[in-house]
Formats: C-alpha cells, structure tokens, sequence
C-alpha cells in the first residue's frame, strides 16, 4: 500500500511537472506563432521598402540624366551664343569692306570714304575719313546720299550672297 501511495503520489507530481511543460509548449508555440506573424509582416514590409527604394534609385537616375540634359542644352545656348557674335563679327567686316569698295567704286572719289563703322547692336552706321575723322551723313551732298543707299545694298547683296534687287 505504501508503495502505491508512493506511486501515485510521484506520478501526481510527474503529472503536474508535464501539465507545467504541456503549458510551458504552449505559450512557447503562442510565442513561435506571434513571431511568424510578425516575421510575415516585416517581409512584407521589407518587400515594399525594397520597391520604394528601386523607385527612388529609378527617380534620382532620370533626375541626373535631365541634369545632364540641361547642363548640355545650357552648354550648347552658350556655344550657338558665341558662334553667333563670331559669325556677326566677321559678317560686319565683310559688310564694312564691300560697302567701301562699293561707296568708293560709284561716287568715283577713291579717298571719299576710307572705313564705316557698324554698331552690331543697332547696325548704326558712322561714315570715316582717309583721317579716321567721322563724318556725318548731313555733311554728304544728296548724290551722296543716294549714292550711300545703293552702296549700302549692294554691300548687303555681295556680302550676303543673295540676289537683292537693284535700282
């Protein structure tokens, strides 16, 4: 008889220890479950992180290639801007050359005029002398007046290389 009070008095304590560790497998399986959730959330979490970041690779991307573009569009103003005074600079010099060859050669007075000057902001003209004098456009006679307006055309006409029309 002792020995199974014994006994049942061990196996209530075997029983109890294995209701403890029944338990104990429990909240740990609770606990193991809550951790999968939350391992499944942050995968999810991480896999939009990764898209955004993508996206944001692919913004910055573009955003230095339009850099580039107006860096290079900004380049290419710069270059057309100077092209543009060069080709002024040199189109004004052949103007003033074929204007005085052209003044010269129809008003028949080689020493009449020796150089104009022309503003290239406003294509003023300044008739000057074989003495760098300027010379104003009252002081020429009417003949030279007209004389000045054809040559100046016909300037234009050389020097552009186009066909203007002649009186």
């Amino acid at each position: 008889i002792a020995l199974a009070r014994a006994d049942n008095a061990a196996s209530g304590v075997l029983l109890d220890e294995l209701r403890l560790a029944e338990q104990k497998v429990g909240a740990t399986e609770g606990t193991l479950n809550a951790r999968q959730e939350d391992l499944k959330l942050l995968r999810g979490q991480m896999v939009t992180l990764d898209r955004e970041r993508r996206r944001l690779e692919d913004e910055q991307a573009n955003s230095a290639k339009a850099k580039e573009r107006a860096e290079l569009a900004a380049r290419t103003a710069q270059a057309l801007g100077e092209y543009e005074n060069r080709l002024l600079k040199h189109k004004l010099g052949q103007l003033r050359a074929e204007f005085v060859s052209c003044f010269n050669r129809l008003a028949r007075k080689a020493d009449l005029i020796a150089d104009v000057m022309i503003d290239p902001d406003t294509f003023a003209t300044t008739l000057v002398d074989r003495m760098q004098r300027e010379i104003p456009k009252s002081a020429l006679s009417a003949g030279e007046k007209q004389i000045y307006a054809i040559a100046m055309l016909w300037a234009l006409a050389r020097t552009s290389g186009r066909p203007l029309p002649m009186i």
